[in-house]
């Protein structure tokens, strides 16, 4: 949007252009140059503000960046895109309700404003600020549809379809939309030499993620590395995210057979490197999820290439041929909805480390503030997975049950104020919410020990959060769902040996959590059972998972060698 004071001066109108045509060219310190310089000529220009802000946030400058954003506002109070920045700085740096606020200001400058809205449905859902949001995603919802019917502009993410909407049609949608945009990106790039490798050599498998340190993929993954056959197999990792220095880095650099850090390379950088380096197939672990890098993979670097583990859902792009996964998350019916070809495992597709540390601290139930004589429910996912619907019928759970309590996550205290006030209106005593913060993964594996039993999220399924109670012995009720994001857990109880934990309908959850919350006998037994199953089922097998990713790999490998189109199949289960 132009401010009123843009048209009113040549110069000021000729400096703003010459600056946009550098930031538009990726000059950005040429472009600050010539912004402040229009600037100098008429502070009222709001898009100079407004983009000058944009790259002191992107420069992590952020007191600079509210304060151009301000500027913006003061010039042109109608400018609806400097209130969505201006919104999405502050609610990087934890101020939710300032956030909301611009949000809502950008909403009533500009009510089809898709990009403020889907941000702002986000916002409401990770906080846990529920009022008026079911009218919000009926309206962002509508705006999906027409973005997807007319080609676009389309604001909802793929990671955002997924957290809200159970429905593989439409999530798949939303993925080659966005997957769509990342290959016209890239169209004009030169483009890659793939390797090409004789069949009866060494499979050269390339891991591709932000993720090799202390994070959840890395735990997940840790055993994983050293575990592959090297008869058959070399295995490179390429990471583009920052070193933590952690133990999990370490492992994971010392396990590869080629450990290369791309944090400083850009997507054509690393797809040369990757085809440079021979790597015949390429496992991309992020897909839409923060900080994914599509354009590496839209550039075709290896002949064949596999998304897996970090976006549970379609990808959409044309750019992957196969999608590791199972037949609980991608059942039969769903396979239509992928692009990529369904390559499902024989017992789960998650990877789990059967090696994994607990500590050996003696926490007791006091240490958190858990009464002793309560039965303690948890659910440690993120509160962005916790719908109002699931809410409540935790809610019906506890009210039920009145030894119960409910042991959550602090993400921080907007998140605690938001649940303690719904579970006030729902008539439990906010006091039965217990939350604790963020711990080293050994001790919060002692820590989570500690409960009864865990409740699983609806929409978004625990994944790692449920691999880890059932590690620990704790049994983890979970409602079968839709698509993939709300299979996940019932695939790990499945692979455990414990599949009455998985509820049909929300109904069935709250009657099997009652159940097991007034019977300490029925609980102690499903402890010794998953005890007993860690050492028996697929589940925390790790050396067979991997021997089934590697059946996986070779037939994929076996395929394209012979010159044929990748399909959908499945891997036999192996000893």
């Amino acid at each position: 949007m132009t401010g009123k004071n843009e048209q009113a001066h040549g110069g000021p109108v000729c400096a703003l252009e010459a600056a946009l045509a550098f930031h538009r060219a990726g000059h950005v310190d040429r472009a600050l140059h010539a912004y402040l310089s229009a600037l100098e000529i008429d502070s009222g220009l709001a898009r100079a503000w407004n983009n000058i802000g944009g790259i002191f946030r992107d420069w992590g400058r952020v007191s600079e960046a509210v304060d151009c954003f301000k500027k913006a506002i003061s010039a042109d109070g109608k400018m609806a895109e400097a209130h969505f920045n201006l919104g999405y700085v502050l609610e990087e740096n934890g101020q939710f309700e300032a956030a909301t606020g611009y949000y809502e200001a950008a909403l009533a400058i500009r009510p089809d404003d898709g990009k403020a809205l889907s941000q702002l449905v986000f916002l409401r859902r990770s906080t846990c600020l529920w009022p008026g949001l079911d009218e919000m995603e009926t309206r962002l919802d509508a705006l999906t549809r027409i973005a997807i019917d007319t080609g676009g502009p389309l604001a909802e993410t793929p990671f955002k379809s997924i957290v809200r909407t159970a429905d593989t049609a439409v999530n798949a949608a939303v993925a080659r939309f966005w997957s769509h945009a990342a290959t016209r990106r890239v169209s004009a790039a030169p483009p890659v030499i793939r390797s090409a490798r004789r069949p009866d050599g060494r499979i050269r498998v390339g891991y591709l993620s932000d993720r090799f340190r202390n994070a959840a993929t890395a735990h997940q993954m840790l055993s994983l590395f050293a575990l592959h056959d090297r008869k058959d197999f070399v295995i490179h990792a390429y990471s583009y995210g920052a070193d933590d220095g952690s133990r999990y880095r370490r492992r994971i650099e010392r396990d590869c057979d080629r450990f290369v850090d791309l944090a400083e390379m850009d997507d054509e950088a690393v797809a040369r490197r990757i085809a440079g380096d021979g790597v015949d197939i390429l496992v991309d672990l992020k897909g839409h999820t923060q900080n994914g890098r599509l354009g590496i993979g839209a550039r075709r670097p290896a002949p064949v290439q596999v998304t897996w583990l970090g976006f549970p859902g379609p990808v959409g792009g044309r750019f992957f041929d196969y999608v590791i996964c199972d037949r609980i998350v991608v059942p039969d019916a769903d396979r239509c909805h992928f692009t990529e070809c369904p390559v499902r495992l024989p017992h789960t597709y998650y990877p789990t480390d059967f090696r994994q540390p607990v500590s050996h601290e003696p926490w007791h139930r006091a240490d958190f503030g858990l009464p002793e004589a309560a039965v303690v429910l948890a659910s440690f996912n993120q509160p962005l997975k916790i719908d109002p619907r699931m809410f409540g019928c935790w809610m019906t759970i506890l009210a039920d049950s009145p030894r119960t309590v409910l042991w959550l996550q602090k993400k921080n205290d907007t998140v605690t104020a938001n649940l303690q006030r719904e579970a006030a209106a729902r008539g439990v005593d906010p006091d039965r919410l217990v939350f604790s913060g963020p711990m080293e993964k050994d001790r919060h594996l002692a820590r989570i020990a500690l409960a009864d039993l865990c409740l699983d999220t609806r929409i978004y399924n625990g994944h790692t959060t449920t691999a880890d109670a059932l590690w620990v012995g704790v049994p983890v009720i979970t409602l079968l769902g839709r698509h993939f994001a709300s299979r996940v857990s019932a695939s790990l109880l499945t692979a455990l040996g414990v599949p009455e934990l998985i509820a049909r309908d929300l109904d069935g959850y709250r009657d099997l959590a009652l159940g097991l919350a007034s019977d300490a006998r029925a609980r102690q037994a499903l402890r010794n059972r998953i005890f007993a199953n860690r050492r028996s089922m697929p589940l925390f097998d790790t050396p067979r998972f991997v021997r089934h990713l590697e059946a996986g790999y070779r037939q994929m490998w076996r395929r394209h060698c012979q010159g044929r189109q990748p399909r959908p199949f499945d891997v036999e289960a192996l000893p």
